[in-house]
């Protein structure tokens, strides 16, 4: 009873401890990703102006946050299922969505330093003010969760190898072809009229509203667009998860 009392917390400190050497790794990692994105994607662009440098700034959040759920942690599962730690953290007496809870929590946690230095960096190189408010914090944690369930849904339904390939031509076809860091109206229509369906561009348009609220407008219908997805991602995951042996 004791166990199954406290076993998310229990579940979440034997992760933790179990991926303390490789979390500093992680950190630097998505925090170069998303600063050399922003300052590297400046180099292309002779004329910056401030509307450009917002684009690029606010656009770095949603990259770190797509880049954990859709890359680091499908690798990250890819392993757990290769030696076994996977099918023991099935076999404890938990109810099984607490892993993917766990993991959730774990992944937020080492997206958001980085997201915070990669806005600081950016703000300094582009001389720009950001707003930092509870709609941000909420936003984060909201997309956050959706890139990492639809992670974790890749991960679970699809062998490793092949999860691992589809994440990495995911993250490449969202930072070239996803109006990350342009807007929209520069895809071609049938791909603007994809993303209509998608979670990424209402993603970085809600990032966008919560940090720069001056130049840009709330899109209370991509939020629902977005929490859609978290739910439809989270609930292939418990299918996903509790479907196995």
């Amino acid at each position: 009873m004791l166990l199954a009392k406290n076993g998310f917390f229990h579940l979440l400190r034997w992760q933790l401890l179990r991926m303390t050497p490789v979390l500093p790794l992680y950190l630097i990692i998505q925090t170069l990703l998303a600063v050399g994105i922003v300052i590297g994607f400046s180099y292309l662009i002779p004329n910056m102006d401030d509307t450009t440098a917002l684009y690029l700034t606010t656009g770095a959040p949603t990259i770190i946050l797509l880049s954990i759920g859709l890359v680091f942690l499908p690798q990250g599962i890819g392993e757990t299922r290769a030696d076994g730690t996977f099918t023991y953290m099935l076999s404890l007496p938990l109810p099984r969505l607490y892993y993917v809870l766990v993991e959730a929590t774990i992944w937020l946690l080492i997206s958001f330093p980085g997201i915070f230095i990669a806005l600081f960096v950016a703000s300094l190189r582009f001389d720009l003010q950001i707003v930092y408010s509870y709609k941000s914090i909420f936003t984060f944690i909201l997309i956050g969760l959706t890139a990492i369930g639809i992670g974790y849904t890749i991960a679970l339904w699809l062998r490793p190898l092949i999860a691992e390939l589809i994440s990495q031509v995911l993250i490449f076809g969202i930072l070239l072809f996803s109006p990350i860091n342009f807007p929209p109206d520069r895809l071609p229509n049938w791909l603007a009229k994809l993303h209509e369906f998608l979670p990424i561009q209402y993603m970085v348009e809600s990032i966008r509203a919560t940090l720069a609220p001056n130049d840009f407008e709330i899109n209370w219908f991509g939020f629902l667009i977005i929490g859609g997805w978290c739910v439809l991602s989270f609930v292939m995951c418990y299918f996903a998860i509790t479907k196995r042996k």
